[in-house]
């Protein structure tokens, strides 16, 4: 425990640090991982992404590499650079439009350490195709290397033009003071949180991000399609600049909302059944529930303005004197039910999500399943006996990946995890026979690999580590 307590101050101190002061000028290398955090996994099944930071300041930056998970060799051209220290990361599958340019993925990264987003593209890696990572209108870096994210491809403080629901909870008097004036909308030092949030109604694709040091909670449109401006990257065009506007491109992001919802909100959660968004908190034992809404342009103009209205929060027993609360978040595929890692104490909360007879949801705790120390991301899997449902939860603290039965209130099995779990991503390809868990070992500066395969006499047990250099990974 007093390990684990070490580990949290360590990190704590390494953020504020890397803050405020610059890397040195040498580039993150292509051919290792670098303090891994976050990582997400392909939708095709045969590629990781995983996030390196700078943590001890090596290198000019962190990276995103891609492993091809087929052999367990990271793949050189498929590295670009980024902050020092990057959030979650998340993938975006654009809607086809018959554009050649159209990017299968694209990924986002908040910069904690920058206060800004990182977005890139994904093309290849099916077929012959050989995967390729872009982040720079200039394409890979001469001579190979990593390929650092020009300004288009960096999202962190822009203005918009003010609208109606901005004001909304403001008296007369403000209102006037504040008539005419612009938005000012940033990301934020520490933003750590991402969600895609699917087109509902009248609304296109978002992202959303969470910050905890600020409370506010971004979105970004990111179907392509939405007018831009002419100079600022990732800024809605003005209206005196709106005939020279640009549409963002598939997968662009363009900053349309930065809403103050609580200090702490850290995870987001979509609700299967009505498209709301809930946020879970660091800091207090609460969780706010969002919903977001479309307007039409108050000028006229064609385009759609988003709103993120705040909901009930709803609180979640907590116990002793300690400061770190809710993590992450998961729905169940019915959206009645809701867990979250929780840190005080640590476990996994149950949360009734259904309506009751008057349609309200109930936000009610069922209960709490004790885990390791130091809960953090959540993953879900139809692992257990007869496929049914197992919440797999990644403690550091611990360093163990503890495995909860939802259903039954209770743990059926311990993976012991030496050396930093950080993050993990589930792959299930059962045409390439492949049912995993990919963690994200910190200290270790490597990728864990766990048998998910009920029929194997391997599950639940760590089958590889993916480690880059000359090491690649040991089956």
């Amino acid at each position: 425990m007093v390990l684990f307590y070490l580990r949290l101050l360590t990190c704590f101190v390494a953020i504020l640090t890397l803050s405020c002061t610059e890397s040195p000028g040498i580039p993150h290398p292509t051919d290792r991982l670098h303090f891994p955090g976050a990582l997400a996994a392909d939708p095709n099944g045969d590629y990781l992404y995983v996030v390196s930071s700078n943590f001890d300041l090596r290198y000019r930056g962190g990276a995103v590499t891609a492993i091809d998970l087929n052999t367990h060799r990271l793949i050189e051209q498929g590295v670009i650079g980024i902050g020092d220290f990057g959030g979650q990361l998340v993938l975006y599958e654009p809607p086809p439009d018959g554009d050649d340019s159209t990017p299968r993925l694209v990924g986002y990264l908040p910069s904690r350490s920058e206060g800004r987003l990182y977005w890139f593209e994904v093309n290849g890696g099916q077929a012959d195709a050989p995967l390729r990572l872009g982040c720079n209108e200039e394409g890979p870096t001469e001579g190979g290397g990593i390929q650092e994210c020009d300004n288009s491809h960096r999202v962190g403080r822009v203005e918009r033009k003010r609208l109606p629901f901005d004001d909304q909870n403001l008296d007369e008097d403000a209102r006037a003071s504040l008539a005419g004036r612009p938005v000012s909308m940033s990301v934020g030092l520490d933003a750590v949180g991402t969600m895609i949030y699917p087109g509902i109604g009248d609304l296109e694709d978002h992202l959303i991000i969470t910050n905890p040091r600020t409370g506010r909670v971004s979105a970004f449109h990111i179907q392509g399609g939405m007018p831009m401006s002419p100079s600022t990257p990732g800024a809605p065009a003005h209206d005196d600049d709106f005939d020279d506007s640009v549409l963002s491109r598939p997968g662009q992001p363009v900053f349309l909302e930065n809403r103050v919802v609580s200090g702490g909100a850290y995870d987001l959660a979509l609700s299967p059944s009505d498209g709301l968004v809930y946020t879970t908190n660091r800091f207090a034992g609460l969780v706010v529930p969002l919903e977001l809404n479309a307007h039409p342009d108050p000028a006229g103009l064609p385009r759609t303005w988003t709103e993120i209205a705040i909901g009930d929060p709803f609180a979640i027993p907590s116990s002793g004197t300690a400061s770190d609360h809710g993590r992450s978040m998961l729905f169940s595929l019915s959206g009645n039910l809701a867990y979250l890692s929780y840190r005080n104490p640590s476990g996994v909360v149950v949360i009734d999500t259904s309506l009751d007879s008057t349609g309200k949801r109930r936000n009610k705790v069922l209960g709490s399943i004790g885990v390791g120390a130091g809960p953090a991301r959540l993953a879900a899997a139809k692992s257990g006996q007869d496929g049914r449902e197992l919440l797999y939860v990644v403690c550091f603290g611990a360093e163990q990946i503890w495995v909860v039965d939802p259903a039954l209130l209770t743990v059926v099995d311990i993976i012991d995890l030496p050396g930093g779990p950080f993050d993990l991503a589930i792959v299930d390809n059962p045409e390439r026979g492949r049912f995993r868990a990919y963690v994200s070992m910190f200290e270790l500066e490597a990728v864990a690999v766990i048998d998910l395969d009920r029929e194997s006499p391997f599950y639940h047990q760590v089958i590889a580590y993916i480690r880059g250099g000359h090491e690649g990974g040991v089956q």
